[in-house]
């Protein structure tokens, strides 16, 4: 009845993008001194004093700070923002230092800036502005070069955008990121959680109870007969009672629980946190409650739900915690509609529709 996503559970993301982002350094690195080595032939000072000061000086100092970064990355924390961003920080400082006699050199303090973005943290955006505005304060006080080709005006700018312009965009930035993914989170009919997001769900509490006696407990629900609600009364009708079924499950359920819509008029409960009986009676009242429930789109006609009702067992993985579950849900059904099930045989039913 309920199909089983056999998707591995999620693995951890921010590694392989921090990894992701220091290649993104290293080809910054090799951009700057190829793009230094191609100067070589159209620089007024003599060769040598070019190699040395704009491109060996710049070339070692960058492979330093990305030699310290990788063992940061590989030896204290491939997770660690905070290496990739201070990474980033240190580059571009050594480029502006070095190369300030470049027009718009300066538009390079948006890389650590557009880094911060992708840990969707505003902390870290507000880090690397402030990083970036202390950095170009001090790039413009002791660059001799930098000081003398930026005017009053494009101080000013460069402050406004760096500490306040740039930053206020990236955070709005990343509210709509989070809008967008809660928007994938969620069942856009009933305002439950959807089925993948509730698979991430069961592969968290699998992993966090693994080997414990105290088993999460796992409800599979399906509305009675609600092929025949859409064929009487009209599809319009059958999301009424949709959303009133989840609206009533989620006034039921506490903050640990998780509630989604599984498929159809199929709907999940995943209860991590109380016992069998607690978890039992849960269901029970809103079972009851739905029961009970006036549809005046059904013209009063009342809506039953059946329940299937499955503790996590030691040593059982995702799959048959969700088939033992679905089993005693198709038993329900079987017995009459109208009633939980549960794994040690106790059951409560109203009248079958």
């Amino acid at each position: 009845m309920l199909a089983l996503n056999k998707s591995e559970a999620p693995e951890d993301t921010l590694p392989r993008w921090n990894r992701k982002l220091l290649n993104a350094y290293w080809i910054f690195v090799i951009s700057m001194t190829a793009g230094e080595a191609a100067n070589l032939f159209l620089a007024e000072s003599p060769a040598l004093e070019f190699i040395i000061q704009s491109i060996v000086r710049p070339t070692v100092l960058f492979l330093a700070i990305m030699v310290l970064s990788e063992w940061g990355y590989r030896k204290i924390s491939p997770t660690s923002p905070l290496i990739v961003i201070f990474t980033g920080q240190l580059l571009i400082a050594v480029g502006v230092w070095v190369h300030a006699v470049v027009d718009s050199i300066l538009l390079i303090y948006m890389l650590p800036l557009l880094v911060s973005v992708f840990y969707f943290q505003k902390k870290y955006v507000y880090l690397a502005s402030g990083l970036n505005l202390l950095s170009f304060l001090l790039m413009y006080l002791l660059n001799p070069v930098l000081n003398e080709r930026t005017s009053g005006v494009e101080v000013m700018t460069t402050v406004l955008l760096l500490g306040y312009g740039s930053p206020y965009v990236a955070a709005k930035i990343m509210d709509r990121g989070v809008d967008l993914m809660r928007d994938l989170k969620v069942d856009a009919l009933t305002g439950l959680y959807n089925h993948i997001t509730f698979h991430g769900f069961l592969d968290r509490t699998l992993e966090r109870q693994q080997g414990q006696e105290g088993g999460a407990m796992l409800a599979v629900m399906d509305i009675d007969h609600f092929k025949s609600v859409n064929d009487t009364f009209g599809h319009r009708a059958g999301d009424f009672v949709l959303r009133r079924a989840a609206v009533l499950i989620q006034s039921r359920i506490g903050p640990d629980d998780k509630a989604a819509r599984y498929g159809g008029e199929e709907f999940a409960l995943l209860i991590p946190s109380r016992s069998p009986e607690e978890a039992y009676r849960l269901c029970e009242e809103i079972r009851t409650t739905l029961a009970a429930a006036v549809h005046q789109e059904l013209d009063g006609r009342a809506v039953t739900i059946s329940i299937g009702l499955c503790r996590l067992q030691p040593g059982m993985d995702k799959e048959a915690w969700f088939q033992h579950a679905d089993t005693l849900l198709y038993r329900a059904k079987r017995e009459g509609r109208n009633r939980t099930v549960w794994e040690d045989g106790r059951d409560a039913a109203g009248d079958a529709p």
